[in-house]
């Protein structure tokens, strides 16, 4: 899996709907997340040779969401799901774009 190195938060100024973030990858492909106010939830596109598409799971969505279930599971035996080193590139993905919100630029992810 290819890392993000880069990220900018683009604000929409008017009324502040609707925002993005666009990151950079080590190998030059960029991503942009939209950030929505009136709907949400989470959608994932890509583009292909027939033009942008939705991905969609094939994996049938089981209630509770594995991540409540992992969150419980970690306070009442207090074992952590993940390892700190798999969640550190992206907790550092979110705190460029937190910069990037202040600075108003392009800011390094340094994980």
């Amino acid at each position: 899996m290819k890392k993000i190195i880069s990220a900018k938060f683009n604000k929409n100024e008017k009324e502040n709907l609707n925002s993005s973030a666009s990151l950079i990858f080590e190998n030059g492909r960029m991503a942009t997340l939209v950030i929505t106010t009136k709907k949400y939830g989470w959608q994932t596109f890509v583009e292909t040779d027939e033009g942008v598409v939705e991905l969609k799971s094939r994996v049938k969505t089981i209630e509770p969401d594995k991540n409540y279930v992992d969150m419980v599971n970690m306070f009442s035996t207090g074992k952590e799901p993940r390892s700190h080193a798999s969640i550190i590139h992206g907790i550092a993905v979110l705190e460029a774009i937190q910069k990037s919100i202040i600075s108003g630029n392009w800011e390094s992810v340094i994980a």
